[in-house]
């Protein structure tokens, strides 16, 4: 064998490794391969495989059209819930840009994913402001006026609101498939706030101090002033007596002529 001849095996067999590495698919290919099989099985109406399937293709490489198939194959299994996050992960854009075509898809997909789960609607009466947690899980801020609508699925759920200068709120809400359950949320203050003024309570009048030796100089005024008092009345009555007698008089009420 001449040199050039061993030259030329030599490159080739270098190549060879090169060849089979650019043949081997990588993980694009194989999610996209993964993809049209789980479609496959999803037209066949078979959910449980097509899941198994296409959770491998996303799983290699997030895709929206692989997501929507996903939550398809999830929706008809009955598995509702999740569903329901898979679509919200796909309608916040983590599995890449939706199409024209996708979005109206989704759209219906929605509406058949929220029939299998139930729907809270919260409404805050007191205070104005409240923070809300359902099963432990913040929800987001109430406010009075708003609706905060979740959807969950059907089963017993935790609900739990917080507000400063309030004791915490805390009740359990069970929903089932379908329903739509409206709860109105009312936290009670934490310190008791009065609802009507109090005055000031008034002191009495001092009494006076009576003077040494026990004579009281208001009673003595107050004991003369009744005697005058008397005494004119007094005359005011013989006054009328004596004009009834004929007397001359004036005419002044109460005169006396003697």
């Amino acid at each position: 064998m001449s040199i050039d001849r061993l030259t030329v095996l030599a490159a080739l067999l270098a190549l060879v490794p090169v060849t089979v590495a650019a043949q081997a698919p990588t993980e694009a290919d194989e999610a996209e391969r993964l993809f049209h099989e789980g479609a496959s099985l999803l037209e066949e109406g078979r959910y449980e495989s097509a899941r198994v399937v296409l959770e491998r293709a996303l799983a290699l490489e997030p895709r929206a059209s692989t997501g929507f198939n996903l939550a398809s194959a999830l929706q008809a299994l009955g598995q509702s819930w999740e569903a329901h996050q898979l679509l919200t992960r796909l309608e916040a854009g983590e599995l890449g840009e939706l199409d024209a075509r996708l979005q109206e898809a989704l759209v219906a997909l929605r509406r058949a994913v929220a029939e299998g789960l139930g729907r809270l609607e919260l409404r805050v009466r007191t205070p104005r402001t409240v923070e809300v947690f359902i099963d432990d899980e913040r929800a987001g801020e109430l406010v009075a006026g708003s609706v905060l609508g979740r959807l969950l699925p059907p089963g017993p759920h935790t609900l739990r609101a917080v507000a400063e200068g309030h004791h915490p709120f805390r009740a359990q809400v069970s929903l089932e498939r379908g329903q739509t359950a409206p709860f109105v949320i009312a936290l009670e203050p934490s310190e008791a706030t009065p609802t009507t003024s109090r005055a000031d309570p008034v002191e009495p009048p001092a009494a006076r101090e009576r003077p040494a030796g026990g004579f009281d100089v208001g009673l003595a005024v107050g004991l003369t002033v009744a005697a005058v008092v008397v005494l004119a009345v007094v005359g005011v009555i013989v006054g009328v007596v004596l004009a009834d007698g004929g007397a001359p008089c004036d005419e002044v009420i109460g005169c006396v002529e003697f």
